[in-house]
């Protein structure tokens, strides 16, 4: 009976276990940070960040499976044609630059290795939570990054008993998507039509990959670089970056619910348009309170969570958040953007995250400086964004 009840109020409650799930996930980042140096911190969110990149494909793949189910109720297998596809040329470019991508992550080809086993179950993974996403699933949604992420949780501890490194670390992210995949295989894979259909989506899977590319780039490239560049405090801006990302994951969580019902009424102007404001609204109210937190409360659970060794970082919470938080609503109109099949906006992730690493690579000599850039990029990238899509609106 709670089964049925769960499932009868699933996508009021998604963001509430979600929630949960991301607490578990950052109090495995506060256990690395225990075990591990400041120096193999920083590299090993280096080697996390790159991974997320990589990861872009499966979320993207997940928006689209989303977007294919909530329309026909089913999942059609050309998709997995093309995730397969896209995987072969991935790898072959991925170890193609194995050495350069070695010495530019301060990593080794072992670790190299994991990563790309982790990115090939991810890359299906997703199609299965996307699956789940397009039919409104979202208990089973939760389900399946709940396996993953206790899964990764449990054997963490475990691995961190025989060997404290980054290798630890990564294999546990392994076997934790690797359980939660054959839960997906499970209960998704019959939801997928075995036939193949004439629609190419290498188009809209294309510009949804561009899209979540800049994203997720953007939540990415600044600890990398950091690492590269700024090595000596590196494992200082990881911790910062792991509260900062805390308002990622509520936002995503929130627009992973928003998705399905814009994407219903992208024919029905008027009904979308009430619709995109009135989510952005909830969207700003949710960042309006973790703002409060991070400027009032969470500095001072630095020292009690990660250490005195990295206490430096209570001073740059503040300006993390801000920063994270202007993304999040950027990412939000992205979605936006996606779902009205609109193309300027790629030009703008594309022109602000060319700006971005300029300015990093050239000027860029502390971590201060590197929160500054990240906030007026973010705040000039959602200006941007919004007028655009205003401007595009006229057309509608």
């Amino acid at each position: 009976m709670n089964f049925i009840l769960l499932k009868k109020y699933q996508k009021n409650i998604y963001p509430i276990f979600d929630l949960g799930l991301n607490g578990i996930n950052y109090f495995t980042h506060i256990i690395c940070s225990w075990f591990l140096s400041e120096s193999s911190y920083g590299n090993l969110n280096a080697l996390l960040s790159f991974l997320s990149i990589l990861f872009v494909s499966g979320v993207s793949l997940q928006f689209l499976t989303a977007k294919e189910v909530a329309k026909n109720e089913i999942l059609n297998f050309t998709i997995i044609k093309l995730a397969i596809k896209y995987l072969i040329f991935i790898i072959f470019i991925y170890f193609l630059f194995s050495m350069k991508l070695k010495l530019f992550l301060h990593s080794n080809y072992f670790s190299l290795t994991i990563l790309i086993f982790i990115f090939i179950f991810n890359t299906f993974l997703c199609i299965f939570r996307g699956i789940f996403q397009g039919k409104e699933e979202f208990l089973y949604l939760n389900i399946s990054f709940y396996i993953e992420i206790l899964s990764k949780f449990i054997l963490l501890i475990i691995f961190f008993q025989v060997f404290k490194s980054e290798i630890a670390v990564l294999f546990a992210i392994l076997l934790g998507m690797i359980f939660s995949f054959l839960q997906g295989f499970f209960y998704g894979f019959k939801r997928i039509n075995k036939n193949f259909s004439r629609y190419n989506y290498l188009k809209e899977f294309s510009y949804i990959f561009i899209s979540n590319f800049f994203i997720y780039y953007f939540t990415s490239v600044d600890m990398i670089l950091v690492n590269y560049k700024l090595n000596i405090e590196s494992g200082i801006y990881a911790v910062v970056l792991r509260y900062s990302q805390l308002i990622l994951f509520i936002s995503f969580s929130v627009i992973t619910t928003f998705v399905p019902t814009l994407s219903k009424y992208s024919s029905s102007i008027e009904i979308l348009k009430s619709k995109i404001k009135k989510y952005l609204l909830i969207l700003l109210s949710v960042h309006s309170i973790l703002l409060i937190l991070y400027i009032f409360i969470l500095p001072f659970t630095i020292k009690y969570l990660f250490g005195m060794k990295y206490i430096q970082a209570e001073k740059y919470l503040y300006l993390g958040a801000i920063a994270y938080v202007l993304l999040a609503n950027c990412f939000y109109l992205v979605n936006v953007n996606i779902i009205l099949k609109r193309k300027l906006y790629l030009y703008l992730l594309s022109f602000f995250s060319i700006i971005y690493i300029i300015i990093f690579y050239l000027f860029i000599n502390n971590i201060l400086q590197v929160f500054l850039l990240s906030i007026i990029t973010y705040l000039f990238l959602f200006i941007s964004l919004t007028i655009t899509l205003i401007y595009e609106g006229e057309s509608l």
